[in-house]
């Protein structure tokens, strides 16, 4: 494989709601093949991952978020680029997200459905980690984050209104 020419710091949001998380569909570009992934960006110089991960957020769906702990962070090489993405738990303050101005589609997945998603190669990672954390419960209730010494808890999805 070729020498990577740049490694790029992206972060994305790892957005739950009713014990589903947020996937967004990325089209093909001439760099870039189509798949699924965290909605989120490039950090701008200057900008903390939060702050780039708010600024994302908010052009890309819309809403604003609060930025939680990390859930994972990776560096993946892709033709002519490494991608170094750091995945944080998010939440949507104002409203849901219902449509994205740079993906064709959003879609809400449950934690044991993640693996049947075609995700991009630099998601993967965010993907097996909340995977790994969501085999002993169907909910977020009781994903716990190993590298946090407190050992804090996501905290538990609103039940389906009837």
């Amino acid at each position: 494989m070729a020498t990577p020419d740049r490694v790029t710091q992206v972060v994305g949001a790892v957005i739950s709601h009713n014990g589903c998380i947020l996937a967004a569909l990325r089209q093909a570009e001439a760099d870039q093949e189509a798949g699924w992934e965290f909605p989120g960006g490039k950090i701008e110089p200057g900008e903390t991952p939060q702050a780039a991960l708010t600024r994302e957020i908010r052009e890309e769906l819309g809403v604003s978020i609060a930025v939680g702990e990390l859930v994972a962070r990776a560096t993946t090489a892709i033709p002519g680029a490494e991608i170094d993405l750091a995945c944080y738990r998010a939440t949507a303050l104002d409203s849901l997200p219902l449509a994205s101005r740079s993906h064709d589609k959003l879609r809400w997945v449950a934690p044991k459905d993640l693996g049947s998603v075609a995700w991009l190669a630099p998601d993967r990672p965010t993907v097996r980690a909340l995977m790994a954390w969501g085999t002993s419960s169907p909910s977020l209730a009781t994903v716990v984050y190993p590298e946090d010494p407190w050992h804090r808890v996501w905290p538990k999805p609103v039940p389906p209104t009837p």
